[in-house]
């Protein structure tokens, strides 16, 4: 097992709502895929697929403004607003929807 740690004032980090996966009904088309200007070498840290699926728990997930799944009060959460600023906390308490996000 290993950390990892990055300075968030030099990275930016992004989450993409995949093609299928997590599931919601009368979703528009997703690509699933990174924008291409954040693939350009000397950009691209890493990138993982998260394996999240709807049926695993319905746990929330939504990104630019679409919602996959609806985020449910009371779990942990990590956001990214408008501007970059990571945030982790409660849904519902510490983090909520807001126009920044």
């Amino acid at each position: 097992m290993g950390v990892i740690a990055f300075d968030t004032n030099q990275i930016r980090l992004h989450y993409v709502l995949g093609s299928i996966e997590p599931y919601a009904l009368n979703s528009p088309p997703r690509t699933g895929q990174m924008p291409s200007e954040d693939k350009a070498p000397g950009v691209l840290i890493a990138m993982f697929n998260g394996g999240f699926k709807a049926r695993h728990g319905h746990f929330g997930a939504l990104a630019n403004g679409q919602i996959a799944l609806p985020p449910r009060d009371g779990l942990g959460t990590i956001g990214i607003d408008k501007d970059g600023c990571l945030k982790l906390g409660e849904w519902g308490s510490n983090i909520s929807d807001s126009p920044d996000t």
